[in-house]
């Protein structure tokens, strides 16, 4: 069978290039011919076994959620291909037997109650408005029984089937969890997310400001989140709190697996990272909000979002060791997320 996977940028790191990566090691133990269409050239390694077509020279870094309509153009180079899968687009194959699989990790879904998505807010707001419209038209086109659309939870499956008017089934990404299981000695609280103001930090360090256990926040940033991560430096009274930037994804490992509670502030369509801090024996300390209800299914762990009070009770309460009976469920709920589960559920998929 020949497959196109279509992903517009590969190689910014995230759950997108998660998803790709992780097909791309069950693809090849089969006999499939695969070939990936992306718009520029991936900024990481893509292993030989697979051949790589590129549509511009360059990557354009602005209007994110827009470029993804360039991808027309990667559709139509895949015409050819039995069945395309596509990880970052919203564009349909002109031909309506050709097997169409829409994977979703986030289907940037902004919601009037997400207090964390910047497209609530000044520009991005505004930014936001022709996508909807785009989104309308979409709907209309997908009654083509060769078309599959997944989400990434339950979460945002829902979500899809109401503004797309079609069915939606769930797929959960693929986690590495054998990469973090240990018998390491823990302690201190963690937090893994992008220096980003979305990411709902501030609140996080004021409540971190004010517990007395060692704190680290490990982020990746982009030059235009300077000023933010500043800020955020300066926001952090506390000597127990540590920001650690662009870390390697060992050296992130280390961190996690040497932590007792994993700390979470944002809204999230799915979070892996909440997930590999579970199979590492972290307690979760989460939002009470989208799709951390179904990866920390446990209502105690969770919070009512920006609640100060309850966020700080919580963290407390993880410290000094009142949630850890909770330890084996969500090493094992963690497990639900194993990526071989994902591998073995996507390539039903393609094959039937």
């Amino acid at each position: 069978m020949k497959i196109g996977l279509i992903q517009s940028v590969i190689g910014a790191g995230g759950g997108y290039d998660k998803v790709l990566f992780s097909l791309l090691e069950k693809l090849s133990a089969t006999n499939h011919t695969v070939t990936i269409y992306t718009l520029g050239k991936p900024l990481v390694e893509i292993p030989n076994k697979f051949k790589v077509e590129v549509f511009l020279p360059l990557r354009i870094p602005f209007f994110g959620i827009y470029q993804t309509f360039l991808d027309s153009k990667l559709v139509k180079r895949a015409e050819n291909e039995d069945v395309i899968i596509n990880l970052t687009t919203n564009m349909l194959a002109s031909n309506k037997n050709q097997k169409t699989i829409f994977l979703y990790k986030n289907f940037s879904l902004p919601d009037d109650k997400n207090v964390t998505s910047k497209y609530n807010r000044g520009f991005w707001k505004l930014y936001y408005q022709p996508y909807k419209i785009i989104l309308n038209i979409l709907k209309n086109k997908l009654d083509n029984k060769n078309t599959k659309i997944f989400g990434s939870s339950k979460f945002v499956a829902e979500k899809m089937t109401r503004i797309l008017n079609c069915p939606v089934k769930i797929l959960y990404p693929p986690v590495e969890t054998e990469l973090f299981k240990n018998n390491d000695v823990k302690s201190g609280i963690i937090s893994v997310s992008r220096f980003a103001r979305e990411k709902n930090l501030e609140f996080m360090i004021s409540v971190l400001n004010d517990i007395d256990d060692n704190s680290k926040i490990i982020g990746s940033i982009m030059s235009k989140n300077n000023i933010y991560l500043k800020l955020l430096q300066n926001l952090a009274k506390s000597k127990n709190i540590k920001l650690l930037v662009n870390k390697t994804r060992d050296e992130l490992i280390s961190h996690i697996k040497k932590s007792k509670i994993y700390f979470h502030t944002s809204n999230e369509t799915f979070g892996i990272s909440v997930v590999e801090a579970m199979a590492a024996g972290c307690i979760p300390i989460v939002p009470d909000t989208s799709g951390h209800k179904e990866t920390v299914p446990f209502d105690e762990l969770r919070y009512k979002i920006n609640n100060y009070d309850e966020a700080r009770l919580k963290l407390k309460l993880a410290s000094e060791g009142k949630f850890d009976h909770y330890m084996p469920k969500i090493k094992s709920h963690a497990e639900t997320f194993d990526k071989n589960v994902f591998q073995s559920k996507i390539l039903k998929e393609i094959e039937n």
